[in-house]
Formats: structure tokens, C-alpha cells, sequence
């Protein structure tokens, strides 16, 4: 994918920087590479000679990097195949808290291919709710490029379960074709 709006891509294509979104890999072991279309391009034909096919899928590695499949020559398979391929729905929990009693969630979700989900179950020890992303989210709209996102924002309240220590909770988003993504899963530890 290009680089951050800030920073200008190099005629090259080729653009790398010593940053670690890592904590454990620092930026001296660990950068970011951000390449153009055009030298993806250019660096498969050198790599595979002229007969090459490639199939190019824009944010497909969790939401963030492009993915590129390759084939060359006649024996290779057919990529046409890919034209219906689906990337299903995705989503994030960006607040998870817990506070009187109630465990509050706030994220996003959405299908990628369609924009707008079905819908999206929560799954808590104390309960289940289903309920359909409407929330103004015009950050997720413009980091993905796709502007049928900006209202896939959710957010809601479920009460604690009492007198336990843990609880599990499940977020799954369900696109229209009935493609299920999990956002999240895990236990949550009781606020003490």
C-alpha cells in the first residue's frame, strides 16, 4: 500500500522507513516498506520473465496491506477464478471497559465487499444482542478507502455477570451472505 498521506512516494515506487509499530522489534531490526502498484508490477515481470498474469486485492491482510497473486507462464492456474473472491466482514473493538457494573464496547464493523452488515452478535456470559453497525465512523470510511464505511460504528452496554472473576465475550459480524468474521474473543478478567 502507499505511505501515510504525509510522505511522498519516490519515483522508484519503493519507499522504506525505520518504524516499528512493534514495541518489541525495534526500529533498528524492524521498518515499514510501502511499494506502488507499478513497481509490484515492474518487479514481477523481472522476477518471472514477461509471462506473467497477476491479481491485485487492495487492503486484503487485515484490512491494512495488499495482497498481489502471481502465475506465470501457461501452466499456472487460472486467475480469473479470483474474480468473485470475497473478503468478507471485519471489524474492531476499539473500547472495551468496564465500569458500574457494565461492561461498555465501542468498535466498528462492516463487509468490505458490501458496506453494510447484517448484522453483529455479541456474545456475553450474561446474555446475547444482535444489532446492525449505524454509528458515524468517517475514520474507518477514509483509512480504507470506501465510503459506504462511515457509518459502521457500534457501540453498547451489558451488565456484568455477578460474582464471577472472568467472563467470555465473543463479536462476530455477519455480512448479508451470512460470512461471519469474528472481531473479537476471549475472557475479560473482573475490574477489581
Amino acid at each position: 500500500s502507499l505511505p501515510p498521506a504525509n510522505t511522498a512516494m519516490p519515483e522508484s515506487g519503493f519507499h522504506y522507513q525505520s518504524i516499528s509499530e512493534n514495541e518489541d522489534l525495534g526500529a533498528d531490526i524492524y521498518g515499514t516498506t510501502h511499494v506502488s502498484r507499478a513497481y509490484v508490477e515492474q518487479s514481477l515481470r523481472k522476477a518471472f520473465g514477461g509471462d506473467v498474469s497477476s491479481r491485485y486485492f487492495r487492503k486484503l491482510l487485515a484490512a491494512e496491506q495488499d495482497v498481489y497473486i502471481a502465475t506465470s507462464g501457461e501452466t499456472g492456474p487460472e486467475l480469473s477464478n479470483f474474480e468473485e473472491f470475497r473478503r468478507g466482514p471485519r471489524g474492531w473493538l476499539d473500547v472495551m471497559q468496564q465500569q458500574n457494573g457494565e461492561l461498555y464496547l465501542e468498535g466498528w464493523a462492516a463487509s468490505i465487499d458490501d458496506g453494510n452488515l447484517q448484522r453483529l452478535e455479541i456474545e456475553f456470559s450474561t446474555g446475547h444482542i444482535a444489532l446492525v453497525p449505524s454509528e458515524p465512523r468517517p475514520g474507518v470510511a477514509e483509512v480504507l478507502g470506501d465510503p459506504r464505511l462511515g457509518n459502521c460504528g457500534f457501540s453498547c452496554q451489558l451488565p456484568w455477570p455477578k460474582n464471577l472473576d472472568s467472563a467470555y465475550l465473543t463479536v462476530s459480524a455477519i455480512s448479508e451472505h451470512n460470512e461471519r468474521g469474528l472481531v473479537f474473543a476471549g475472557d475479560l478478567a473482573a475490574k477489581t
